[in-house]
């Protein structure tokens, strides 16, 4: 059987370790809340970031677009051109010209 001041030991220790755990697992709380925190920053920046391209992205085909449209316009011109009489001589030389 247990004196009373071996009762007394059991006892603080035990209430070391009660102490001890409690605050490890606030301490693991705490880092977990500061990681957790960190991610929910990173993702917003992420988000942002993502919009910003997108809409990059969207812009520029637009441009494509507008852009294929025009060569779409100038390519039917200049084959307009080269079938008149003497157009192929005309479109040479200017091509000559800007090289």
């Amino acid at each position: 059987m247990m004196t009373t001041k071996q009762e007394k030991n059991v006892y603080q220790w035990a209430a070391i370790f009660s102490i001890s755990m409690f605050l490890a697992t606030g301490w693991k709380y705490l880092n977990l809340k500061e990681t957790y925190q960190q991610a929910e920053k990173a993702k917003v920046h992420y988000c942002k970031e993502y919009h910003k391209l997108k809409c990059e992205t969207e812009y520029n085909d637009t441009i494509i677009s507008e852009l294929t449209e025009e060569n779409q316009l100038f390519s039917s011109m200049f084959a307009a051109i080269e079938g008149e009489k003497g157009g192929s001589e005309i479109l040479k030389k200017l091509w000559d010209e800007q090289r």
